[in-house]
């Protein structure tokens, strides 16, 4: 509106319609990593890179599970990674307990899908598809996040190749 009013001085005659730009947005991006004792070892590093990517865009959600959902979104926010790391590695309850990766991704699904994973969503699911609850119903919970965001991208070893008896990540 501004430049139109700018443009209609410069020539009273005619009064040219400037139009904006349409910004094309980067999609969210939703960070779902297990800390639990088999990936004991990774945890950090991957802690490392879910907050250089909250520091680098918007629209970042980064959740971590053990035997319980924890969202570390905002104590990733600080630009110290020392700081940052304290924050949220005081804020999980269920440090390398046993991975519960069905009811996690439950309550993904139930209580943050609506939230964090519209508007044509990237989901990252870093585990390595270990589950101790066989009853869980993984399976079902990872067609439902299938179904709710826009693409999900696995990082677990499980996801390379390995028997499928363990839980692998069939749905993506």
């Amino acid at each position: 509106m501004r430049r139109t009013l700018k443009m209609s001085l410069r020539a009273p005659d005619s009064i040219p319609l400037i139009y904006r730009s349409h910004q094309l947005r980067r999609p969210p991006v939703v960070i779902i990593c297990d800390i639990s004792g088999s990936m004991d070892q990774y945890s950090r590093m991957f802690l490392h890179f879910m907050h250089s990517v909250t520091n680098d865009r918007d629209r970042v959600h980064c959740f971590v599970f053990g035997t319980r959902l924890t969202n570390v979104s905002r104590h990733l926010k600080n630009k110290d990674i020392d700081v940052a790391l304290e924050n949220a590695s005081q804020s999980v309850k269920d440090w390398s307990g046993g991975p519960r990766i069905g009811f996690c991704l439950r309550q993904i699904n139930n209580y943050w899908s609506r939230r964090v994973l519209a508007q044509g969503a990237v989901c990252i699911l870093v585990t390595d598809g270990l589950d101790r609850d066989q009853t869980d119903g993984l399976e079902k919970e990872m067609e439902r996040l299938k179904r709710a965001r826009s693409s999900s991208k696995p990082l677990s070893a499980v996801a390379k190749g390995a028997a499928k008896s363990q839980n692998e990540m069939v749905g993506f």
